[in-house]
């Protein structure tokens, strides 16, 4: 292997280590959701005082609709929470289910002038609990209702000032995450070859923008006081944060509670309430999955927990609402792949027949490069010349076959986003042994059929004629090693990049068959051509 080789291969790692390759915070101990969350809740995160009463911090209610079930406190702070229609593994009545311990997920506070409101609890429904406080000549009033096919839930704390003066109200929001045990970054090759590594993020919307950062990294507080809205945070399939809906925020501080987990401080604006007014605070908690239906049904600005990436997120959304198109004709993402691949396919059909006439073109010239070489051989910067002056004059591309598979590269980059993101892929079936297209395939089938078919793929295209310019040896050493970088790279993807890739590999094994057949009759090489182009 040439030291050309080694910086194509190497190129290539980079491209797929810096840009579609996740950075990975701390493992968690174990792949469960609820396993992770219950090592940290041993030690309650939260530490700051909200005024709750004992009793009410002891008891605890079931909220729960047709979709998720949520045990609170009766305060209303999240303690449980257990998804019906997601499953933490293939297994049968395997729930996805994160919990908080006593310390809860949420806490919210009242305060009017210097007093914290004492609640009661007095309406409790299956989807729905009313709690009433007093305080200084005011009534409170605190709805916490879950409706039908939702993932949040919706707090409305109602103050009416029965005194004679104005009255100063504020209210706060806690968010708590517990940390994993382990806080180390994972090594080069850990990270390699655990791409679906879960992902914790603490997540700050503030100045119109996305904060993020690991929950590893959250060590010194961080304080966004420039128009936040909103913050929580984010798993790699599930978001839970706090949406404020008719207040604004005056700032958002994150930071850590000693080793035992991360805190969320939303502090709402001030309200003065006149006598015999009323005024509110209303807020949803969502702790849901990221789903962009459900994420929009409390704020447009939720889509961007979805990660998708910067520059390739436009074209992850695109790709992956023509797989949902798909989806709605037959229901099954491995067939809507194999569709999007064709499509894909006959969208860069034309460019891959123009790069195909340009190869044998090549091919046909390759005497003509002979006679340049052998001539100019001592002349290094002549031949070059030359070589380019003859490439202008019968109108070729020495690198023209690489740009149909560089065209390629966004597709498969934003495919990656789709499937490491898209919770409509996780754990959904293609058939037989690949029942979760969101993971890699469990026997590597798909990854090995597609590397010896990538590899016969290179055997049936035309190689540019053995020259000693650098352009057409970087494509040689492409076409080379391509398969068998591919292979190693694609063995732990999801099972739905592979798909789409032995995919490709499939049909672009036979459009190369009739190619050759075409231009075998349309551009018949010589003899000396033959040679030159297999030297």
């Amino acid at each position: 292997m040439d030291s050309r080789t080694i910086i194509a291969i190497s190129l290539m790692l980079l491209i797929y280590l810096f840009f579609f390759q996740p950075q990975a915070p701390a493992p968690v101990a174990t792949n469960s959701i609820e396993s992770s969350q219950t090592q940290a809740s041993a030690k309650p995160p939260m530490q700051v005082p909200m005024g709750a009463q004992p009793d009410l911090e002891s008891k605890s209610f079931e909220l729960k609709n047709d979709i998720v079930n949520i045990r609170v406190n009766g305060l209303g702070s999240i303690l449980d929470i257990s998804f019906d229609n997601y499953k933490e593994n293939l297994k049968k009545d395997s729930r996805v289910h994160f919990h908080y311990g006593s310390a809860g997920f949420n806490r919210s506070s009242v305060q009017v002038g210097n007093s914290l409101v004492n609640w009661r609890v007095v309406e409790s429904q299956e989807s729905k609990l009313v709690l009433v406080g007093k305080v200084e000549g005011a009534t409170l009033t605190r709805t916490i209702e879950l409706k039908p096919g939702n993932y949040f839930l919706t707090f409305k704390d109602q103050l009416e000032n029965l005194s004679s003066q104005v009255l100063r109200a504020s209210a706060r929001i806690s968010l708590n995450h517990p940390l994993a045990k382990e806080t180390r970054h994972p090594g080069f090759f850990e990270s390699l070859f655990q791409p679906q590594a879960e992902i914790q993020q603490s997540m700050v919307f503030a100045d119109g923008s996305l904060h993020k950062r690991l929950l590893v990294d959250t060590s010194t507080p961080v304080l966004d006081s420039n128009m936040p809205s909103w913050s929580g945070f984010s798993h790699k399939y599930f978001f839970m944060g706090a949406i404020p809906l008719d207040v604004s925020v005056t700032s958002i501080e994150t930071k850590r509670i000693a080793d035992s987990g991360v805190v969320q401080e939303i502090q709402m604006t001030e309200k003065q309430v006149p006598p015999t007014e009323k005024t509110s605070y209303t807020y949803s908690i969502y702790v849901g999955p990221k789903d962009l239906p459900e994420l929009a049904k409390v704020s447009p600005e939720l889509h961007q927990v979805v990660e998708y990436g910067d520059w390739i997120g436009p074209i992850a959304r695109f790709l992956l609402g023509i797989l949902h198109f798909f989806y709605s004709l037959i229901p099954n993402y491995g067939v809507g792949i194999i569709l999007l691949t064709l499509l894909v396919k006959t969208a860069l059909f034309p460019l891959a027949f123009k790069s195909a006439i340009s190869m044998r073109k090549l091919q046909l010239i390759a005497p003509k490069m002979k006679d340049i070489r052998d001539k100019y051989k001592e002349d290094k910067y002549r031949m070059n010349a030359e070589m380019m002056a003859l490439y202008k004059t019968e109108k070729v591309n020495p690198v023209g076959g690489c740009l149909p598979l560089l065209l390629q590269m966004p597709v498969f980059f934003a495919l990656y986003r789709v499937f490491f993101v898209s919770i409509e892929l996780r754990q959904a079936p293609f058939f037989g042994w690949i029942q979760d297209l969101a993971s890699h395939d469990p026997y590597l089938v798909t990854p090995v059929l597609m590397t010896g078919l990538m590899w016969l793929q290179q055997k049936l295209t035309p190689m540019p004629p053995a020259d000693d310019t650098e352009a057409v040896r970087m494509q040689r050493a492409m076409l080379k090693w391509m398969p068998i970088v591919f292979g190693v790279i694609m063995l732990f993807l999801p099972a739905g990049l592979n798909l789409y890739m032995l995919t490709n590999a499939l049909i672009s094994v036979i459009q190369q068959l009739w190619l050759n057949k075409h231009l075998n009759l349309k551009f018949p090489l010589s003899t000396a051509s033959q040679s030159q182009a297999t030297a």
